[in-house]
């Protein structure tokens, strides 16, 4: 799906000197990076962004990531060198899977493309399964199958074609200096303004309609505040509202649409439209993915393609500024439980540390024990998972992935790292990118500009939340261009009546077709009695089973549909 240059010109592979690329994703500054390389003696043929990666490559080597502005996933072959790089941008936006096995290396943006070769092997991977069911996603570098691997944040792959040999190398991470900037809020605020805006204006470069993605939170308004005011005022804003008062927002974004003069269209998200898109979620993610949210990011991006093949979505903004009051409430119970005497900390921590507890009691050990990673509630386990696991499944248990994480000095931005190099790639990331390529559209991600990533990286913990209050800084920004009494209301987050939906009547029939014993045995990785027991008490009125009902489910319709057919 072409954005820039719609002309014969950037068509891929391209081939220049001794570079053949694949390349998917946008250089949204790429008309400077080919102004220098105009001085550095290179001519273009073409008016898109192809021409000038690959002749970046030519230029500088691997260097020339440093200078892109963007989201992409490449492959970059060398003939002369036989070196084949494959990489992808520093949020890990674009996809991007590689399988190596017997000699045989496949690469591609959805596993659907691996899976269609001829030679790749489906052995499931019992570590990705353990992952996925203990956080309803699957962390690189890990996947469901085994011999293949996520391409993690920030890295490239380098594969030597003459001595077929894998490399990793890491070529950006911020998240691990424990030197900040002096803190001057009236500067970093105007450094991150200029930023906000430099991101959003990139990102409206297109040679086809774009639109925005708008729930009338913090973020988005921002995102469609700047592209009120930078001329753009025809650019349509889209929304996603449910006949459930408790998770509907849509009266509020249509409250901004209004004040900023942009066109405002919502679409209403039923029981009869999650029926309709359940089925497709596997043909759609590839591999299971326990974010129900899914059901709506999918049917707005189907809804949305019919008027824009662009969107601007603003996803990013809780892991970069410090959005989730969970960061709070995890410092507070840390430094309480640090005023305990270390010995009789650590002889809780020993007691307590391997048992099946609640998540809540879960982040209480992580607490006792001051483990950054386990402090983000997205790494704690789910409370079931080791039940619904045959026991030689949970024996695999998933590695600790994330290595050299920032100081124990700064908490919040140690789980902020954790929630940006993992949770925000793997479950947001891939939730909304997959949903937009299925429906042929195009998400571009501002809040996840990397100098805005870089700024707030190097900016304390206790300055993006202060007394209290989560995205203090960006938050003060917004205020600015909107007023505070029409932004301030409890955090919603994008989610659905999961529970309510599940329990009814039309469901039921997905759930007896695909949690039945024969069903549930048929993996030989899930214990049939336990699930069969979780979804009795369910539908007997337990929701606190919901969560874990639909974890089974999506993985029961991922492997009918990939494996089992």
């Amino acid at each position: 799906m072409a954005i820039l240059d719609l002309s014969e010109a950037g068509k891929q592979p391209y081939t220049f000197g001794d570079w053949t690329l694949v390349y998917n994703g946008e250089i949204y500054n790429f008309q400077e990076i080919k102004i220098s390389l105009q001085q550095a003696g290179y001519s273009f043929e073409s008016s898109g962004d192809t021409e000038v990666f690959i002749k970046a490559f030519d230029c500088w080597g691997m260097a020339a990531l440093d200078k892109c502005i963007g989201m992409f996933a490449f492959a970059l072959y060398n003939r002369r060198t036989q070196q084949l790089y494959l990489g992808s941008d520093r949020a890990a936006t674009k996809p991007l899977y590689y399988y190596y096995h017997q000699g045989i290396l496949l690469f591609g943006s959805e596993l659907k493309a691996l899976l269609a070769h001829p030679s790749f092997v489906k052995t499931i991977d019992k570590q990705g399964v353990d992952a996925f069911f203990r956080y309803g996603y699957i962390p690189a570098p890990l996947s469901i199958f085994q011999y293949v691997q996520k391409n993690p944040v920030g890295h490239l792959v380098c594969f030597d074609c003459r001595q077929r040999k894998l490399t990793q190398l890491k070529y950006w991470n911020k998240f691990q200096s424990d030197t900040f900037l002096p803190y001057n809020e009236a500067q970093l605020l105007e450094n991150l303004s200029a930023l906000l805006t430099s991101a959003c204006t990139y990102r409206m470069v297109s040679d086809v309609p774009v639109g925005i993605f708008l729930s009338g939170g913090y973020d988005s308004t921002w995102v469609a505040y700047q592209v009120a005011q930078g001329n753009f005022p025809s650019t349509k804003t889209f929304t996603i509202g449910f006949d459930d008062p408790q998770y509907d927002e849509s009266a509020f974004a249509s409250r901004v649409a209004r004040r900023l003069g942009l066109p405002h269209y919502t679409y209403t998200c039923t029981l009869s439209d999650a029926l309709a898109i359940v089925p497709q979620l596997p043909i759609i993610y590839d591999e299971p993915l326990g974010d129900s949210s899914a059901i709506p990011c999918v049917l707005l991006s189907q809804w949305a393609s019919k008027h824009v093949k662009v969107v601007l979505s603003a996803d990013g903004g809780d892991e970069v500024f410090g959005g989730y009051a969970r960061y709070v409430k995890a410092c507070k119970t840390k430094d309480y439980l640090q005023k305990m005497p270390t010995a009789l900390r650590l002889q809780l921590v020993e007691r307590l540390l391997g048992r099946n507890f609640s998540p809540k009691v879960q982040k209480f050990i992580a607490c006792a024990a001051s483990d950054l990673q386990l402090l983000s509630s997205m790494k704690i386990q789910s409370q079931y998972y080791h039940e619904i696991l045959t026991q030689q499944t949970s024996q695999a248990e998933a590695q600790r992935y994330l290595s050299n994480e920032p100081s124990a000095s700064d908490p919040i931005n140690a789980m902020l790292a954790w929630d940006y190099q993992h949770y925000l790639p793997h479950d947001i990331m891939a939730k909304v990118d997959r949903a937009c390529m299925y429906a042929g559209i195009e998400a571009r991600e501002p809040l996840l500009d990397h100098r805005l990533v870089e700024l707030m990286a190097s900016v304390q913990g206790n300055v993006k939340i202060r007394d209290g209050t989560t995205k203090y800084l960006f938050k003060k920004i917004v205020h600015q261009a909107m007023p505070a009494t029409m932004m301030q209301r409890p955090k919603k987050g994008f989610s659905i009546p999961l529970a309510r939906w599940l329990g009814d009547k039309a469901f039921r029939t997905i759930l007896h077709d695909n949690l039945h014993q024969t069903s549930l045995e048929t993996s030989g990785l899930l214990d049939p009695k336990v699930c069969q027991q979780y979804l009795k008490d369910f539908l007997a009125g337990k929701t606190a089973y919901s969560t874990a009902i639909w974890h089974i489910l999506q993985f029961q319709l991922w492997y009918k549909h990939w494996i089992d057919r």
